[in-house]
């Protein structure tokens, strides 16, 4: 919380591209040692064991990806993309990096959770992988 207050106020009290640099680069400094640590998690679970963790992590990080590229595109080819109809309305950035982010994120987090409850709380829980994972308690 000390660290988003802190980010919020050095880029808040900026503007233009010293605001866009600081805003990426506090964000960066978050994001980056976060996947880092997700995908040190995602090594440690044996393959061939809890296959669908796995599958689960990957997809996170695939989404994360693939997020990343879209926002690249939209950063880079911006003036290109905004000849598009109605580009304002569906952006690559809103659509593509916050969309993706967020499937990314949830399934990494819904993953590190499941792992959590299963193997560290011996709680009776599945995955259930389907368009939107889950996680199922049992009796």
């Amino acid at each position: 919380a000390l660290y988003a207050c802190f980010a919020t106020v050095a880029t808040s009290q900026q503007g233009g591209s010293a605001q866009w640099f600081s805003f990426h680069t506090l964000f960066a400094a978050c994001e980056l040692p976060a996947l880092a640590l997700v995908w040190r998690f995602y090594r440690a679970v044996p393959s061939g064991e809890e296959e669908e963790l796995r599958t689960l992590l990957k997809g996170g990080f695939w989404a994360y990806l693939v997020a990343i590229v879209v926002w690249l595109t939209d950063l880079n080819c911006c003036a290109l993309l905004q000849k598009l109809p109605g580009y304002s309305y569906w952006n690559l950035h809103a659509f593509g990096w916050h969309l993706l982010t967020s499937c990314g994120l949830y399934t990494m987090m819904l993953g590190l959770w499941y792992h959590r409850l299963k193997l560290v709380h011996k709680v009776p829980v599945s995955l259930h992988m389907g368009w939107v994972p889950r996680i199922i308690f049992h009796e």
